[in-house]
C-alpha cells in the first residue's frame, strides 16, 4: 500500500462520515452509523488503520498522522450529530 493510497482512503473515509452522520435523523440511525463507522472489529476506520501495516516504514508517522486526524474528525462529527438529536 502506498502512502497516496491510505490518503485517498482516509479522504473518502472522512467525507462518507460526513455525510452519513450529517443526514442521521434519529438515535438509532446514529448508533447503526457509529457501528460502521467506529466499530472497533468492523468499523470502517478499523479497517482502513489495518491498511497502515502495509505502508513503507518511512511513511508511516504520516500515514499515523493523518489517520488520527481523521479518527479525531469522526469522532467530533458523531458528537455533533448525538447533540443535535438530544442524545447525551
Amino acid at each position: 500500500m502506498s502512502l497516496q493510497n491510505l490518503l485517498t482512503a482516509l479522504d473518502d473515509l472522512a467525507a462518507d462520515a460526513s455525510s452519513a452522520l450529517g443526514a442521521v435523523a434519529s438515535l438509532d440511525d446514529l448508533e447503526a452509523q457509529r457501528i460502521r463507522l467506529l466499530g472497533a472489529k468492523n468499523g470502517l476506520i478499523r479497517s482502513v488503520q489495518k491498511l497502515m501495516g502495509g505502508l513503507e516504514k518511512e511513511d508511516r508517522p504520516a500515514g499515523g498522522k493523518r489517520f488520527n486526524e481523521v479518527n479525531k474528525q469522526i469522532e467530533a462529527l458523531f458528537t455533533e450529530a448525538t447533540e443535535r438529536l438530544g442524545g447525551s
